[in-house]
């Protein structure tokens, strides 16, 4: 494995139960490399995973995984689904987008408590700009945050919420600051040509690292040809 990989490995995967990472994709392909990556490695280590794919988004990733014949197993990690109507891995529990901020996150709870695990694990949650983006006023922001609150002090999982950064740049109601305060850690994805710059924007383990930046080719992270990651 490239030596910048494993470096970035260790970064994401190290944070300790109760650890929130909030990942901020600029990238063409910076959310399927590093699902690519945390999938892999929780399956190396025996970590049990949960993806949260709000509508649809975890197939859209997996569907431009396949277009570069990157193989990912998603046999091992359960799967909230959360709206949308496309099936992709192992589906344990499914709820209903509501556009109703109250209703939507009283499910959301009672759906969370029955799918999440008595042991540590990983929660993947991919397409969370679309809830800021349905609830784009102050009131319901604000709302959103209290709720993601009683989540994040949940001492038995390691959080990665993936948001598409040039999405939620345009909201009026503005969630990012506030959401770089609440995580314990951010991470900011960009791209240029075949390699994938990764800014470790906060994070406890920058000092003992001494890394704010990584840059890494895409190739590696997802392990293929980098003549083919040339021509994606």
């Amino acid at each position: 494995m490239n030596n910048d990989v494993e470096k970035l490995t260790e970064i994401l995967l190290s944070k300790k139960p109760g650890g929130t990472v909030l990942v901020e994709n600029y990238a063409p392909l910076g959310t399927e490399a590093i699902l690519t990556l945390l999938l892999r490695s929780a399956e190396e280590r025996g970590t049990p995973v949960l993806i949260e794919d709000i509508l649809d988004t975890l197939p859209v990733y997996i569907k431009h995984l396949k277009l570069m014949d990157v193989d990912v197993d998603l046999d091992k990690s359960n799967v909230l689904k959360i709206g949308g109507s496309e099936a992709v891995g192992n589906i344990v529990k499914r709820m209903n987008f509501d556009v109703d901020l109250k209703v939507y996150l009283r499910q959301y709870e009672k759906a969370f408590s029955e799918v999440s695990i008595g042991e540590p694990f990983i929660d993947i949650i991919l397409g969370f700009e679309r809830i800021f983006a349905f609830n784009d006023n102050i009131k319901d922001l604000y709302t959103l945050i209290s709720s993601l609150r009683q989540f994040i002090t949940d001492k038995k999982r390691r959080a990665f919420y993936f948001i598409e950064s040039p999405i939620m740049n345009k909201l009026k109601s503005s969630p990012r600051p506030i959401l770089e305060d609440l995580a314990t850690s951010v991470v900011s994805l960009s791209e240029e040509k075949e390699m994938l710059r990764v800014r470790i924007r906060k994070d406890p383990m920058i000092l003992r690292l001494n890394i704010g930046e990584l840059v890494v080719p895409l190739s590696d992270i997802l392990r293929i040809p980098r003549e083919l990651a040339n021509d994606q």
